[in-house]
């Protein structure tokens, strides 16, 4: 549950008398401990820096998976933006959400048609998002560096919804809990990427505030910051 804080805001003057309007804000509790890319469940390749906050695709051609942690469970509404530093080539860099235990190999990324990727969920580089092991989204604006890709996930009914630079695809709408991008099949699901060598991106679950307005509003409106609760 969500706690409630009570705000006073200055109020205003009537007829020679302070009157103060009170408002009640409903923000979403802290973790007590916050998400990361997780060093145990990654491919050799990625080097991982910041408090494993900041990926860095390592030495060879092809793109290399990683997870994050922990697992977004327990029925919560999560939001987290992951913020593009570097970018080789469109094609070799993909953010989003994948099943905790679908293996870190190269040439695999979240939504890819290898293994249990397919479950997951990835915006490519390039206009393509990637789900079920195929392009579902044809059309989403192409990634370049300092983007903020914006992700929100509602863990009871699996809906995911993605955006970038303040904008949620296609129109969606989390907070009213519409427009979702696709709803994922029941899983155990982590925030995910894969690249290749040269490409970096920075994960910001919300111990910092977040780069995008966007995501912000969200932590009023039922969401939570990736981590531990």
């Amino acid at each position: 549950m969500s706690s409630s804080i009570r705000l006073s805001p200055p109020g205003k003057f009537r007829d020679g008398v302070f009157e103060r309007a009170d408002i009640v804000s409903t923000l979403s509790p802290e973790p007590s401990v916050y998400g990361s890319w997780d060093p145990t469940n990654k491919n050799g390749s990625t080097v991982l820096s910041g408090g494993d906050l900041i990926a860095t695709g390592g030495p060879g051609g092809s793109p290399a998976m990683f997870h994050g942690m922990p697992i977004l469970g327990s029925d919560y509404k999560y939001v987290w933006e992951t913020y593009i530093n570097g970018i080789t080539r469109p094609a070799g860099l993909f953010t989003g959400i994948d099943l905790f235990d679908s293996g870190n190999g190269t040439n695999e990324f979240p939504g890819g048609s290898v293994g249990s990727h397919q479950e997951g969920l990835s915006t490519f580089g390039n206009t393509n998002v990637h789900h079920n092991g195929a392009n579902f989204i044809t059309d989403f604006p192409t990634m370049v560096a300092t983007d903020t890709v914006m992700f929100a996930f509602d863990s009871a009914t699996r809906q995911i919804w993605i955006g970038k630079n303040e904008s949620w695809y296609g129109g969606g709408d989390p907070g009213a809990g519409t427009g979702e991008a696709v709803i994922l099949p029941v899983g155990s699901y982590v925030v995910a990427g894969s690249m290749e060598n040269g490409s970096e991106m920075t994960l910001n679950v919300g111990e910092s505030a977040f780069d995008t307005q966007a995501c912000t509003d969200l932590l009023s409106q039922d969401f939570r910051k990736v981590g531990t609760y």
